[in-house]
C-alpha cells in the first residue's frame, strides 16, 4: 500500500511537475509580496558567503549595480567549534534602501551545533520573542557592525 502511494507520488511529479493553477478574477493579493525582489534577496544573501560579494550585487542588479554601495562587511567567529558568522549591508542612495544580509550555515559543524543547540530552551530575544540560542548568540556578534547603518548619519534617513 505504501509502496503503491509511493510510485503514484513520484509518477505524479514526474509527469505533471508544474500544473498552472488559473488565477482568480478579480483576486488582490493580501501581501506586499514581489516575486522579483524575492529573487534578487536570495541571490543576495549567495554574496555572503563568498568573501567579497561584489560579484553577486553585479549580478543581481546588471547595469544598475553602480547604484548599490557596499557599506560594510564582516566575518566574525560565533561559537566554540570556529564557526565564523558573515554580514553584509548595501546602499541604494538613489532608492533610500538598506540591504542586511546575513550567511547561513557553512560548515558541517556549525550545522550540527545548531541542530544540538536547537533542543536547549529558547532564549529571550530583545522581550519580543523567544529565539534559539545559538542564532540569537550570531545576531549579538553580528550586531555591532550592522549597528553602524543605524548610527550613520546619511543612511539614518533611509530608515524613517
Amino acid at each position: 500500500m505504501l509502496l503503491e502511494k509511493s510510485i503514484m507520488a513520484f509518477l505524479l511529479f514526474t509527469f505533471f511537475p508544474s500544473i498552472p493553477a488559473p488565477i482568480a478574477k478579480g483576486f488582490k493579493p493580501r501581501t506586499k509580496y514581489n516575486e522579483t525582489e524575492a529573487r534578487q534577496l536570495i541571490h543576495l544573501s549567495a554574496g555572503a558567503y563568498s568573501t567579497s560579494p561584489q560579484g553577486c550585487i553585479n549580478k543581481v542588479f546588471g547595469k544598475s549595480a553602480n547604484l548599490y554601495k557596499l557599506f560594510s562587511s564582516s566575518d566574525l567567529l560565533c561559537d566554540f567549534v570556529n564557526s565564523t558568522c558573515s554580514s553584509y549591508i548595501l546602499l541604494n542612495e538613489q532608492q533610500k534602501r538598506v540591504y542586511i544580509v546575513f550567511r547561513g550555515t557553512e560548515t558541517i559543524q556549525q550545522l550540527i551545533l545548531e541542530g544540538y543547540e536547537s533542543h536547549a530552551p529558547k532564549v529571550n530575544f530583545f522581550n519580543v520573542g523567544l529565539a534559539n540560542e545559538y542564532f540569537a548568540h550570531a545576531l549579538e556578534v553580528l550586531w555591532p557592525n550592522v549597528q553602524e547603518v543605524f548610527k550613520n548619519p546619511a543612511t539614518r534617513l533611509f530608515l524613517k
